[in-house]
């Protein structure tokens, strides 16, 4: 005999009355509305805050492209490889108006293998600020525009995913039909998480087909479940209960 994962009566008496049904957010669903919220206010503070330091990044770049020098610098120090790539700290010597800088940069080893302690390398510098040096071509590098509002657009995207899913969710538990679904296939994945495949009947008499990803289900192929679809949109459907939407319940 087949198991359910949802008594028939429970369903009756949930999802049979009238509609829209009365729902709020579970916990999760509070947690998920709240990472919206961030993910928004994160999308705003971007476009607000970044491009003055995209424009500073800019001024910089192009002020040392046009007041730098060019000189000759010689290696002083080679550090040790660090980390998964492999970067080494160089540090050089260079001779600015007659008063002898130091600088330093973080190469990986791909880009730094062919120097020694004691070897002659291009250097540029701000006279007015010889503090401000690169070797071998290196320079200044700027934020792009591009990057502002590639950051602010995930940001809003994942904004937009996060409330989407909860809207989704909402709109299903207060206007879905409900209908009793059948295991049809049962496939474990990654980290004990399932592929759960079922079949359901619809209003018109077709039967459909929907798939969920489950954690430690209980479920076995031939097996019952709850499922809710979209009114206008059948092939929309969903295991029920949902996991960022419940009905209120009255006292």
């Amino acid at each position: 005999m087949s198991k359910t994962a949802q008594d028939p009566q429970h369903l009756q008496a949930e999802l049979m009355g009238a509609t829209p049904r009365p729902v709020r957010l579970t916990g999760l669903g509070i947690f998920v509305a709240g990472l919206a919220f961030l993910l928004l206010a994160g999308a705003a503070l971007t476009l607000v805050l970044l491009p003055p330091v995209a424009a500073r990044a800019f001024e910089q770049v192009a002020r040392f492209e046009r007041e730098a020098v060019a000189g000759v610098a010689e290696i002083v120090e080679i550090g040790p490889d660090r980390g998964k790539e492999r970067r080494r700290t160089i540090k050089y010597r260079f001779d600015a108006g007659g008063q002898v800088r130091e600088g330093h940069v973080t190469l990986k080893r791909s880009r730094s293998r062919d120097l020694a302690v004691g070897a002659r390398v291009p250097v540029r510098y701000l006279p007015s600020d010889p503090e401000v040096s690169y070797i071998l071509g290196r320079g200044p590098s700027g934020l792009p525009l591009w990057a502002v509002a590639l950051v602010a657009g995930v940001f809003g995207l994942g904004a937009a995913l996060t409330g989407w899913s909860i809207r989704r969710q909402r709109a299903l538990l207060a206007e879905g039909r409900p209908a009793l679904a059948t295991v049809t296939a049962l496939t474990r994945g990654h980290k004990g998480v399932f592929k759960v495949e079922f079949e359901y009947p619809v209003l018109s008499g077709a039967v459909l087909r929907g798939s969920q990803q489950d954690s430690n289900t209980p479920l076995g192929q031939g097996d019952t479940l709850v499922v809710l679809y979209d009114r206008d949109r059948p092939e929309r459907v969903s295991c029920y209960p949902l996991s960022l939407v419940k009905l209120e319940r009255h006292s």
